[in-house]
């Protein structure tokens, strides 16, 4: 009887979470074309350009930039994928390199 209940609430917040319902929990899903397509042009566009131009460009497509490298630094970083945000690699302040996820 337990885990009749226990797979009943799961369903319950699975449908929940489907449907939209306020306060439940929002599935991000990593192939949203918008997003996607948004941080793939502004990472094909940053490359050689200036920290600071790669922000602007981020904010102005609202994707989060996140600074992965810098020179020979190495920040944290997490294994979530997420389609609206930009990591950059940099070197002497410019944007060697830059992925969506």
């Amino acid at each position: 009887m337990k885990t009749m209940s226990c797979l009943f609430a799961c369903c319950l917040c699975l449908a929940a979470s489907a449907q939209g319902v306020a306060g439940a929990p929002q599935i991000l899903h990593p192939g949203d074309p918008t997003q996607e397509g948004a941080c793939q042009s502004v990472a094909l566009t940053i490359v050689g350009q200036s920290f600071a131009h790669a922000e602007q460009l981020a904010k102005q497509h609202q994707l989060l930039l996140r600074r992965y490298r810098q020179d020979q630094h190495s920040y944290p970083g997490t294994m979530d994928v997420r389609p609206d945000r930009l990591n950059v690699d940099l070197q002497k302040g410019r944007v060697f390199a830059a992925r969506c996820g």
